[in-house]
Protein backbone atom coordinates (compact mmCIF):
# COMPACT_ATOMS: atom_id res chain seq x y z
CA UNK A 1 0.00 0.00 0.00
CA UNK A 2 1.40 3.33 -1.02
CA UNK A 3 0.94 5.95 2.44
CA UNK A 4 1.43 9.45 2.35
CA UNK A 5 1.79 10.93 5.45
CA UNK A 6 1.05 14.37 5.69
CA UNK A 7 3.44 16.86 7.63
CA UNK A 8 4.32 20.69 8.58
CA UNK A 9 8.19 19.89 7.42
CA UNK A 10 9.88 17.01 6.31
CA UNK A 11 12.72 17.64 8.53
CA UNK A 12 12.33 15.33 11.30
CA UNK A 13 14.30 17.55 13.66
CA UNK A 14 11.64 20.34 12.90
CA UNK A 15 9.59 19.67 15.71
CA UNK A 16 7.20 16.73 17.36
CA UNK A 17 4.92 16.70 14.45
CA UNK A 18 7.73 16.14 12.10
CA UNK A 19 9.36 13.76 14.52
CA UNK A 20 6.47 11.52 14.36
CA UNK A 21 5.73 11.53 10.77
CA UNK A 22 9.98 10.81 10.50
CA UNK A 23 8.81 7.83 13.04
CA UNK A 24 5.41 6.29 11.65
CA UNK A 25 7.22 6.71 8.02
CA UNK A 26 10.12 4.45 9.58
CA UNK A 27 7.73 1.73 11.12
CA UNK A 28 5.18 1.37 8.18
CA UNK A 29 8.08 0.58 5.89
CA UNK A 30 9.27 -1.80 7.71
CA UNK A 31 5.93 -4.21 7.55
CA UNK A 32 5.85 -4.01 3.59
CA UNK A 33 4.53 -0.64 2.83
CA UNK A 34 5.72 2.16 0.45
CA UNK A 35 5.53 5.46 2.20
CA UNK A 36 6.08 8.95 1.60
CA UNK A 37 6.20 12.40 3.81
CA UNK A 38 4.46 15.15 2.19
CA UNK A 39 4.61 18.71 3.40
CA UNK A 40 4.41 22.25 2.01
CA UNK A 41 6.25 24.00 -0.40
CA UNK A 42 6.26 27.58 -0.40
CA UNK A 43 5.81 30.16 -3.62
CA UNK A 44 5.80 33.51 -3.84
CA UNK A 45 2.17 33.13 -4.72
CA UNK A 46 0.03 34.72 -2.48
CA UNK A 47 2.43 36.42 -0.54
CA UNK A 48 -0.21 39.29 -0.21
CA UNK A 49 -3.00 37.71 1.74
CA UNK A 50 -0.03 35.44 3.98
CA UNK A 51 -0.25 38.06 6.66
CA UNK A 52 -3.83 38.11 7.32
CA UNK A 53 -4.06 34.01 7.12
CA UNK A 54 -1.59 34.32 9.82
CA UNK A 55 -3.76 36.69 11.77
CA UNK A 56 -7.04 34.25 11.33
CA UNK A 57 -5.10 31.38 12.00
CA UNK A 58 -5.90 29.46 8.47
CA UNK A 59 -2.55 29.85 7.01
CA UNK A 60 -2.94 25.59 7.13
CA UNK A 61 -6.21 25.68 4.10
CA UNK A 62 -3.32 26.95 1.61
CA UNK A 63 -1.08 24.82 3.28
CA UNK A 64 -3.64 21.85 2.62
CA UNK A 65 -4.29 22.95 -1.29
CA UNK A 66 -0.50 22.71 -1.69
CA UNK A 67 0.29 19.24 -0.41
CA UNK A 68 -3.13 18.02 -2.38
CA UNK A 69 -1.06 19.15 -5.84
CA UNK A 70 1.89 16.46 -4.37
CA UNK A 71 -0.85 13.78 -3.81
CA UNK A 72 -2.42 13.62 -6.65
CA UNK A 73 0.76 13.14 -8.65
CA UNK A 74 1.61 10.64 -5.85
CA UNK A 75 -1.45 9.08 -6.19
CA UNK A 76 -1.04 7.43 -2.42
CA UNK A 77 -3.84 4.22 -1.30
CA UNK A 78 -3.99 6.34 2.25
CA UNK A 79 -3.44 9.57 3.40
CA UNK A 80 -2.31 9.92 7.10
CA UNK A 81 -2.61 13.79 7.80
CA UNK A 82 -1.33 15.51 11.15
CA UNK A 83 -2.88 18.83 13.18
CA UNK A 84 -4.60 21.35 11.50
CA UNK A 85 -3.54 20.19 7.81
CA UNK A 86 -5.94 17.84 5.75
CA UNK A 87 -9.19 19.30 5.23
CA UNK A 88 -10.41 17.90 1.40
CA UNK A 89 -7.55 15.18 1.60
CA UNK A 90 -10.42 12.63 0.94
CA UNK A 91 -10.92 13.42 -2.17
CA UNK A 92 -7.62 11.25 -3.07
CA UNK A 93 -7.52 8.59 -0.93
CA UNK A 94 -9.13 7.06 2.73
CA UNK A 95 -7.39 9.38 5.39
CA UNK A 96 -6.46 8.69 8.89
CA UNK A 97 -6.05 12.57 10.66
CA UNK A 98 -3.83 12.70 14.00
CA UNK A 99 -4.62 15.12 16.49
CA UNK A 100 -1.00 16.05 18.59
CA UNK A 101 -2.95 18.33 20.89
CA UNK A 102 -6.08 20.46 20.10
CA UNK A 103 -5.59 24.74 18.99
CA UNK A 104 -8.49 24.84 21.48
CA UNK A 105 -7.07 23.78 24.23
CA UNK A 106 -3.59 24.85 23.62
CA UNK A 107 -4.92 28.78 23.01
CA UNK A 108 -6.95 28.19 26.47
CA UNK A 109 -3.83 27.20 28.57
CA UNK A 110 -1.87 29.83 26.91
CA UNK A 111 -4.06 32.96 26.74
CA UNK A 112 -2.86 34.57 29.93
CA UNK A 113 0.83 34.87 27.85
CA UNK A 114 -0.75 35.97 24.31
CA UNK A 115 -2.62 38.89 22.80
CA UNK A 116 -5.86 38.82 22.38
CA UNK A 117 -5.73 38.05 18.65
CA UNK A 118 -3.51 35.65 18.66
CA UNK A 119 -4.90 33.22 21.55
CA UNK A 120 -8.82 34.16 20.26
CA UNK A 121 -8.63 34.65 16.68
CA UNK A 122 -5.55 32.82 15.54
CA UNK A 123 -5.57 30.18 17.69
CA UNK A 124 -8.93 29.29 18.92
CA UNK A 125 -11.20 30.23 16.32
CA UNK A 126 -9.23 29.83 13.04
CA UNK A 127 -7.01 27.06 14.58
CA UNK A 128 -10.05 25.17 16.12
CA UNK A 129 -11.79 25.70 12.54
CA UNK A 130 -8.51 24.43 10.23
CA UNK A 131 -8.31 21.53 12.82
CA UNK A 132 -12.27 20.51 13.09
CA UNK A 133 -11.50 20.74 9.28
CA UNK A 134 -9.27 18.09 9.13
CA UNK A 135 -10.98 16.16 11.10
CA UNK A 136 -13.33 15.70 9.30
CA UNK A 137 -14.31 12.40 7.08
CA UNK A 138 -11.20 10.91 8.56
CA UNK A 139 -10.68 8.16 10.88
CA UNK A 140 -9.46 9.95 13.93
CA UNK A 141 -6.67 9.30 15.98
CA UNK A 142 -5.21 10.92 19.72
CA UNK A 143 -1.58 10.47 20.82
CA UNK A 144 -3.25 10.20 24.26
CA UNK A 145 -5.93 10.03 26.23
CA UNK A 146 -6.23 13.66 27.17
CA UNK A 147 -6.46 14.61 23.53
CA UNK A 148 -9.29 12.01 23.04
CA UNK A 149 -11.00 13.29 25.99
CA UNK A 150 -10.42 17.35 24.60
CA UNK A 151 -11.95 16.04 20.62
CA UNK A 152 -14.99 15.30 22.14
CA UNK A 153 -15.20 17.99 24.29
CA UNK A 154 -14.18 20.88 21.99
CA UNK A 155 -15.17 19.29 17.82
CA UNK A 156 -17.52 16.36 19.38
CA UNK A 157 -15.72 14.17 17.52
CA UNK A 158 -16.34 10.70 18.45
CA UNK A 159 -14.89 6.97 17.91
CA UNK A 160 -11.08 8.05 18.43
CA UNK A 161 -8.82 5.30 18.57
CA UNK A 162 -5.59 6.32 20.99
CA UNK A 163 -2.09 5.35 19.98
CA UNK A 164 0.55 6.97 21.99
CA UNK A 165 3.87 8.05 20.72
CA UNK A 166 6.77 6.02 20.84
CA UNK A 167 10.89 6.05 20.89
CA UNK A 168 13.21 3.45 19.73
CA UNK A 169 14.89 1.53 23.03
CA UNK A 170 17.37 -0.59 21.43
CA UNK A 171 20.82 -0.19 22.30
CA UNK A 172 20.15 2.35 24.44
CA UNK A 173 21.64 2.79 28.17
CA UNK A 174 20.44 4.51 30.99
CA UNK A 175 21.92 7.49 31.93
CA UNK A 176 22.70 5.87 35.15
CA UNK A 177 25.25 3.58 33.37
CA UNK A 178 27.17 6.71 31.84
CA UNK A 179 30.16 8.63 33.03
CA UNK A 180 29.56 12.22 33.33
CA UNK A 181 32.28 14.26 31.11
CA UNK A 182 30.98 17.17 32.48
CA UNK A 183 32.79 18.84 35.73
CA UNK A 184 29.77 20.67 36.11
CA UNK A 185 25.53 20.05 36.54
CA UNK A 186 24.46 19.97 32.90
CA UNK A 187 20.42 21.39 32.73
CA UNK A 188 18.88 20.87 29.39
CA UNK A 189 15.85 22.51 27.52
CA UNK A 190 15.29 20.67 23.97
CA UNK A 191 12.78 21.94 21.52
CA UNK A 192 11.63 25.27 20.40
CA UNK A 193 11.95 28.44 22.44
CA UNK A 194 8.50 29.17 22.18
CA UNK A 195 6.27 30.38 25.56
CA UNK A 196 4.03 27.22 25.03
CA UNK A 197 6.96 25.29 26.20
CA UNK A 198 8.29 27.16 29.38
CA UNK A 199 11.19 28.35 27.96
CA UNK A 200 11.50 31.69 29.52
CA UNK A 201 10.81 30.26 32.64
CA UNK A 202 13.32 27.13 32.26
CA UNK A 203 16.14 29.78 31.76
CA UNK A 204 15.05 31.77 34.83
CA UNK A 205 14.63 28.40 36.91
CA UNK A 206 18.01 27.34 36.03
CA UNK A 207 19.41 30.70 36.60
CA UNK A 208 18.35 30.53 40.33
CA UNK A 209 19.91 27.58 40.65
CA UNK A 210 23.17 29.26 39.63
CA UNK A 211 23.28 27.45 36.46
CA UNK A 212 23.40 28.13 32.55
CA UNK A 213 21.24 26.90 30.82
CA UNK A 214 22.14 24.13 27.89
CA UNK A 215 19.38 24.28 24.62
CA UNK A 216 19.20 21.79 22.08
CA UNK A 217 17.28 23.45 19.58
CA UNK A 218 16.77 26.31 16.74
CA UNK A 219 17.60 29.96 17.61
CA UNK A 220 20.34 31.40 19.82
CA UNK A 221 20.43 33.60 23.23
CA UNK A 222 23.49 34.68 24.95
CA UNK A 223 21.66 33.55 28.15
CA UNK A 224 22.33 29.82 27.21
CA UNK A 225 24.30 27.42 25.87
CA UNK A 226 23.27 26.50 22.55
CA UNK A 227 24.18 23.17 20.65
CA UNK A 228 21.71 23.98 17.99
CA UNK A 229 19.19 21.09 16.26
CA UNK A 230 20.78 17.43 17.02
CA UNK A 231 18.97 14.49 14.94
CA UNK A 232 18.02 11.74 17.02
CA UNK A 233 21.01 10.20 18.19
CA UNK A 234 22.45 13.13 19.14
CA UNK A 235 20.02 14.14 21.14
CA UNK A 236 19.20 10.77 23.18
CA UNK A 237 23.40 10.83 23.59
CA UNK A 238 22.39 15.10 25.17
CA UNK A 239 19.88 13.19 27.17
CA UNK A 240 21.98 10.58 28.72
CA UNK A 241 24.58 13.37 29.87
CA UNK A 242 22.10 15.77 31.31
CA UNK A 243 21.59 16.14 34.94
CA UNK A 244 17.75 16.84 34.41
CA UNK A 245 15.67 17.74 31.57
CA UNK A 246 14.09 21.12 32.15
CA UNK A 247 10.25 20.34 30.45
CA UNK A 248 7.50 22.95 31.87
CA UNK A 249 5.17 22.93 29.18
CA UNK A 250 2.13 24.80 29.67
CA UNK A 251 0.46 22.29 26.85
CA UNK A 252 1.50 19.35 25.30
CA UNK A 253 -0.36 16.40 23.58
CA UNK A 254 2.33 13.26 23.82
CA UNK A 255 6.20 14.69 24.53
CA UNK A 256 8.11 12.59 22.11
CA UNK A 257 10.90 13.99 23.88
CA UNK A 258 9.66 13.34 27.29
CA UNK A 259 9.46 9.58 26.27
CA UNK A 260 12.88 10.03 25.18
CA UNK A 261 14.36 11.87 28.27
CA UNK A 262 12.41 8.74 30.66
CA UNK A 263 14.05 6.15 28.60
CA UNK A 264 17.43 7.79 28.77
CA UNK A 265 17.02 8.04 32.49
CA UNK A 266 17.42 11.71 32.57
CA UNK A 267 15.51 13.02 35.32
CA UNK A 268 12.39 15.07 34.46
CA UNK A 269 10.91 18.34 35.68
CA UNK A 270 7.71 18.80 34.09
CA UNK A 271 3.94 20.01 34.04
CA UNK A 272 1.31 17.66 34.84
CA UNK A 273 -0.56 18.10 31.10
CA UNK A 274 -0.63 15.89 28.33
CA UNK A 275 0.18 12.57 28.92
CA UNK A 276 1.77 13.03 32.35
CA UNK A 277 -1.24 12.12 34.09
CA UNK A 278 -0.94 8.39 32.47
CA UNK A 279 2.66 8.07 33.40
CA UNK A 280 1.60 9.05 36.98
CA UNK A 281 -0.81 6.66 36.89
CA UNK A 282 1.52 4.04 36.38
CA UNK A 283 3.99 5.37 38.19
CA UNK A 284 3.19 7.47 41.20
CA UNK A 285 6.56 8.07 42.76
CA UNK A 286 6.84 10.43 39.57
CA UNK A 287 4.67 12.56 40.75
CA UNK A 288 7.30 14.13 42.69
CA UNK A 289 9.08 15.50 39.66
CA UNK A 290 5.89 17.30 38.39
CA UNK A 291 5.22 21.34 39.37
CA UNK A 292 1.74 22.46 39.70
CA UNK A 293 2.32 25.81 37.44
CA UNK A 294 4.94 27.19 35.28
CA UNK A 295 6.33 29.37 38.20
CA UNK A 296 10.29 29.82 38.06
CA UNK A 297 10.92 29.20 41.77
CA UNK A 298 9.20 25.58 41.58
CA UNK A 299 10.69 24.84 38.99
CA UNK A 300 13.91 25.52 41.03
CA UNK A 301 12.86 23.85 43.97
CA UNK A 302 12.55 20.58 41.99
CA UNK A 303 15.80 21.36 40.33
CA UNK A 304 17.59 21.65 43.74
CA UNK A 305 16.78 18.51 44.78
CA UNK A 306 17.62 16.89 41.63
CA UNK A 307 21.20 18.18 41.61
CA UNK A 308 21.70 17.81 44.96
CA UNK A 309 21.41 14.29 45.09
CA UNK A 310 20.72 12.67 41.88
CA UNK A 311 19.63 9.16 43.63
CA UNK A 312 16.76 11.42 45.12
CA UNK A 313 14.63 10.05 41.86
CA UNK A 314 16.62 6.73 41.08
CA UNK A 315 13.51 4.82 42.12
CA UNK A 316 10.79 7.29 39.77
CA UNK A 317 13.11 7.29 37.01
CA UNK A 318 14.08 3.55 36.69
CA UNK A 319 10.17 2.31 37.17
CA UNK A 320 9.27 5.31 34.32
CA UNK A 321 12.00 3.85 31.81
CA UNK A 322 10.87 0.46 32.41
CA UNK A 323 7.52 1.57 31.78
CA UNK A 324 8.51 3.21 28.48
CA UNK A 325 10.82 0.59 27.43
CA UNK A 326 7.71 -2.30 27.75
CA UNK A 327 4.90 -0.29 27.19
CA UNK A 328 5.80 2.64 24.82
CA UNK A 329 8.06 0.86 22.24
CA UNK A 330 7.91 1.11 18.56
CA UNK A 331 7.14 -2.74 18.67
CA UNK A 332 3.51 -1.85 20.05
CA UNK A 333 3.35 1.72 18.00
CA UNK A 334 3.78 0.04 14.85
CA UNK A 335 1.47 -2.65 15.72
CA UNK A 336 -1.53 -0.27 16.34
CA UNK A 337 -1.12 1.50 13.79
CA UNK A 338 -1.21 -1.25 11.65
CA UNK A 339 -4.56 -2.25 13.50
CA UNK A 340 -5.58 1.06 12.44
CA UNK A 341 -5.00 1.09 9.12
CA UNK A 342 -6.59 -2.21 8.51
CA UNK A 343 -9.63 -1.29 9.76
CA UNK A 344 -9.72 2.36 8.16
CA UNK A 345 -9.12 -0.25 4.74
CA UNK A 346 -12.41 -1.81 5.30
CA UNK A 347 -14.12 1.14 6.57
Amino acid sequence: MKIAIVAPSVDTRAGGVERFAGDLSRCLSGTGHETRIFAPVKSVAGLAFARWKRRLGITAIDDTENVSRQLRAWEPDLVISNGTMGWGLNKIARRIHVFHGTMVANALATRQSRRFRDWCVSGLLGGGLCEFLAGWGATKVAVSANVAREINRFYLYRNIAVIPNAVQITGHKPAAHVEKRQPSPVVLFAGRREQRKGYEESVDAAARCGIRLTVAGPGDDDRTTNLGLLDENELFEALRNADALLFPTHYEGCSILLLEALAAGCPVVTTNVGWVPELIARIPEYDALVVDSVDPELIAEKLRVVLADRHAYSTACDNARRFVENDMNMRRFTMDWVDVIRRTGRG
